[in-house]
């Protein structure tokens, strides 16, 4: 059976409703709760940037059910090439939840097509991080600044907190000699623990006013993805140190 008549199937709307519910139930049960979400744009191509965390990858799928939810427009998640290249199943399956490869002009076609695009700039070394390194965040990739550049997005930076104690990791092995950038966690638990979460959407960062030429200036890139990882990793201290609680 081809990917197309599979996703299909997947997109019944027995299949949705299931997914949407599950979804639903995930976030009472990490007592989730959402700020800022009325910033996300009604229309109009935009980039939602989040650290990742707790290896399982429920971040996404609790942000994505928020971008249904409140956003009701298309999205697309760029996630790792292992989701389309290992088997047909896995491929299905990620392209029926709107993953799309990691590759610049998938994601820019997204945002030309007025997507909303979710992307974690730290890769699978973000999530796959050692839980002693919580809330500290890996080097970001400068892809989502070279695609708000290329396509007058806004950015909008989303912070997750809750994640890491939900499933905790020793750490990771490389497995790059087999396919390029894989990273493999080793968690200590797989079903989730009940950490109560909080996801925030900051306020948009513009940069349609940037000349274009920007795109060819490497230095201006990489000082602006840093600039935002360091606005990214302040906010996130700050909402860790407020916590009270983390499961009860």
């Amino acid at each position: 059976m081809r990917d197309e008549e599979l996703i299909d199937i997947l997109h019944h709307p027995l299949i949705e409703s299931s997914r949407y519910h599950l979804a639903e139930l995930m976030a009472h049960y990490f007592r989730l709760k959402v700020h800022g979400v009325k910033r996300l744009p009604a229309r109009g191509p935009a980039i939602v940037v989040a650290n990742h965390s707790g290896f399982a990858g429920f971040d996404a799928m609790m942000i994505c059910h928020l971008l249904r939810k409140y956003a009701k427009r298309p999205y697309k998640v760029v996630a790792h090439r292992a989701y389309f290249d290992m088997f047909q199943a896995l491929r299905v399956i990620a392209r029926s939840c709107g993953f799309t490869e990691a590759k610049l002009a998938k994601a820019q076609e997204a945002l030309q097509q007025d997507e909303m695009l979710l992307l974690f700039p730290e890769g699978e070394l973000g999530n796959f991080k050692s839980s002693w390194q919580r809330y500290q965040l890996r080097s970001f990739h400068t892809g989502f600044v070279r695609l708000a550049l290329a396509t007058g997005a806004p950015i909008y930076p989303c912070l997750v907190v809750g994640a890491e104690e939900s499933n905790f990791n020793l750490g990771n092995i490389n497995l790059s000699r087999f396919i390029d950038h894989l990273v493999v966690p080793l968690p200590l638990n797989i079903l989730p623990l009940p950490s109560k979460w909080t996801i925030e959407f900051l306020p948009p960062i513009r940069l349609d006013q940037e000349p274009t030429s920007r795109l060819n200036d490497h230095d201006w890139i990489h000082e602006k993805t840093r600039e935002i990882q360091l606005l990214m990793q302040q906010r996130l201290k700050r909402k860790v140190r407020a916590r009270r609680s983390i499961y009860w």
